[in-house]
């Protein structure tokens, strides 16, 4: 006889999981692996590009591995994200994860995430109203942009990367994330 373990919610997965390296996906908590250097390096460069730009504008706020309730069974944890400043009044507690999904979701794929993973997440995200995910491919070199109408542009090294109507005025070349000039 197979017992069904009792999904949880996210309320419920914070009081268990709070600080660790785990999500919660359609109530089954999900261990996050450490991330590999070239991960690391594209998220900070992000980072860095980004934090100044949206103090500078006073635009909002980046924010780098935080949970987003995305739903009553779901808390992800993009590798960055922004949340605009008019929605920051929003969060009640900020010691624990934030109660609504950010304005942008960075992830930045692994070379061990499959496909399936990676669309998930994005189908997660925009169904809890995203306005704009940026997905990384440090080993292609390239990003896709996800927007909510589930239309997506490809950049490659020799693109502009924008923050569109997210974080107006933002853009960088697509190979400075990589590293490059």
């Amino acid at each position: 006889m197979v017992v069904a373990e009792k999904l949880l919610t996210v309320e419920e997965f914070w009081a268990q999981y709070a600080d660790t390296r785990f999500e919660l996906v359609k109530g089954v908590p999900v261990e996050m692996p450490p991330i590999g250097f070239e991960h690391g390096n594209c998220a900070t460069l992000l980072v860095e590009f980004l934090a100044p730009y949206v103090r500078q504008h006073d635009l909002g706020s980046v924010i780098v591995e935080t949970g987003y309730r995305l739903a009553p069974d779901t808390l992800r944890g993009p590798d960055v994200s922004f949340i605009a400043r008019e929605r920051e009044a929003q969060i009640t507690d900020r010691t624990k994860f934030v109660s609504f999904a950010p304005d942008l979701a960075i992830e930045v794929v692994s070379p061990d995430e499959s496909a399936a993973t990676v669309h998930d997440k994005i189908d997660d995200y925009i169904r809890a109203g995203v306005r704009l995910i940026w997905v990384i491919y440090p080993s292609r070199q390239q990003i896709v942009v996800h927007h909510p109408d589930r239309t997506a542009q490809i950049l490659t090294a020799e693109d502009t990367l924008t923050g569109g109507e997210v974080i107006p005025g933002f853009a960088i070349p697509v190979k400075a994330v990589f590293g490059g000039e």
